[in-house]
């Protein structure tokens, strides 16, 4: 495919061929704006990359779940394996937003609510980091005359208070809430929600948890599980969030021994389905072997809240700010340093001083205890 190059003022312009039309007939596209040459030259390298792949730049009918896909191949090219991996993740939070929409369909408008909605699930830095991904995409969509202008021009990121992200139970919510999880949790809820409760991983981390990671004293955080489209059956596993993130987190004795129970009937259950299911090890896993899925938990998390007559609504995550929170308001009593927090959660201690505020000084083995101590007379493990 030849290309054809002018200077038209101060910016190059570039047209070049895309095919023929039923009638044989050559068909062809202008790209202009480009302040060199240069730019112009690789715009057209693009291109042609491109429609060597097999899709057309008149293939009006692309869906942005779709482009997704197509923008990946051509971004994974350059970039590092670690960046990549975000971007993906971060993508797909877009495609679960805005997948079924035609590319050329999506204006500001539809842009600006799913950023909207965006902003109702997660935290701010999330929701900024997966408009700068929605940037790159739109971006690559104009540079193939796929779309005349990115949606994302002048879209506003819902600002909230930083406070506002940080959500949590009151212990005696949580305490309400684990009783109903013991009592009437369906198969695996328990132990999910106390994990959750009682070491502040995130739901992620928590999913990915194979029994390798099952320690005596506690268990390792050392990858997080992404199932696109919800589907378990394209699990990944990929690093965690941040380098701190790799961690290893002290658990009471009661956490391990329904740990212990939960092995001893997930080994029934194997035999019971063995015809069908696949170990790959993991903890909590479904009766084909398959991992727990986030909305599976989502779903049972808002059914718990139900039962225990909860009316907030909460996510996976609260458990998280929840966690944190409590071992703050026990420092008076434990002196739980501000180190020992940020290596449990895995965050940096700067992350952890500015979004959790000031810890006194303490030692990282009685963090465990402590939140042990504060919930004693709300909840009981056994």
């Amino acid at each position: 495919m030849k290309g054809y190059f002018r200077k038209r003022g101060k910016t190059w312009s570039v047209t070049y061929d895309v095919g023929v039309d039923k009638y044989g007939k050559r068909k062809q596209k202008s790209k202009g704006g480009f302040k060199t040459k240069r730019e112009a030259q690789e715009f057209l390298a693009e291109v042609q990359y491109d429609l060597k792949r097999g899709y057309t730049l008149e293939d009006s009918n692309m869906t942005f779940s779709d482009f997704i896909d197509e923008w990946y191949k051509w971004y994974i090219r350059d970039a590092k394996i670690g960046t990549t991996i975000t971007r993906k993740n971060e993508a797909e939070r877009l495609r679960n937003h805005l997948g079924n929409f035609k590319l050329n369909q999506i204006n500001h408008t539809i842009y600006q609510q799913a950023l909207d909605e965006l902003a109702n699930q997660y935290m701010y830095s999330t929701v900024k980091n997966t408009h700068s991904v929605a940037k790159l995409i739109f971006k690559y969509a104009e540079q193939l005359n796929l779309i005349k202008r990115s949606p994302t021009q002048f879209a506003k990121l819902p600002r909230k208070d930083e406070l506002d992200d940080l959500k949590f139970m009151e212990k005696d919510t949580l305490g309400i809430f684990l009783n109903a999880a013991k009592t009437h949790g369906l198969d695996q809820d328990y132990l999910i929600f106390v994990t959750l409760a009682y070491s502040g991983v995130r739901i992620g981390e928590l999913l990915a948890l194979k029994w390798d990671d099952i320690l005596e004293n506690g268990i390792r955080i050392d990858e997080t599980l992404h199932c696109p489209n919800n589907n378990a059956s394209n699990y990944q596993l990929t690093p965690p969030k941040t380098k701190t993130s790799y961690r290893t987190i002290e658990l009471d004795k009661e956490i391990m021994w329904l740990f212990e129970n939960q092995r001893k009937e997930q080994n029934e259950l194997k035999m019971m389905y063995r015809d069908v299911y696949q170990d790959d090890g993991f903890v909590f896993a479904k009766e084909d072997g398959k991992p727990f899925t986030k909305n599976k938990v989502q779903y049972r998390l808002k059914r718990l809240c139900k039962i225990a007559g909860i009316e907030e609504k909460y996510s996976p995550h609260h458990f998280r700010h929840t966690h944190v929170s409590l071992l703050i308001e026990s420092q008076k009593d434990n002196n739980v340093d501000i180190k020992a927090i940020a290596d449990r959660m895995g965050h940096s201690v700067m992350t952890t001083l500015k979004i959790y505020n000031h810890v006194t000084e303490g030692r990282k083995e009685e963090v465990s205890k402590s939140f042990k101590k504060i919930m004693k007379r709300h909840h009981q493990i056994l």
